[in-house]
């Protein structure tokens, strides 16, 4: 748990320094102002468009991990439930057959 919220703080800070990097680079750009502007455009719909597939993968990934962990949790209910049948079958057939004696040596 620890090494994923190391790895969402260093993810945050590459983004943010890139955002800082790129603000400092079109600042200092040597193209118009209008075609700064659309090269922004360009690339912050490019940006959206991947955060957007990484995200559907993300969802997909948990959907995919939910079913499994479903699945399993289905398959353990169902092994326990036969354990405890065969347990409560060997009671009663215990019981049936009476007390057992115990025979003095």
């Amino acid at each position: 748990m620890e090494d994923g919220r190391k790895n969402m703080e260093r993810l945050t800070y590459f983004l943010m320094g890139s955002a800082v990097a790129a603000g400092l680079a079109f600042l200092v750009s040597p193209k118009s102002g209008r075609e700064t502007r659309e090269i922004l455009a360009s690339k912050a719909k490019e940006g959206k468009d991947f955060l957007g597939s990484q995200l559907r993968r993300g969802r997909e990934y948990m959907m995919k991990g939910k079913e499994q962990v479903s699945e399993q949790a289905k398959d353990m209910a169902s092994r326990a439930k036969e354990t405890a049948r065969e347990q409560v079958e060997k009671i009663q057939s215990t019981e049936k057959e009476g007390p057992e004696t115990i025979s003095p040596l």
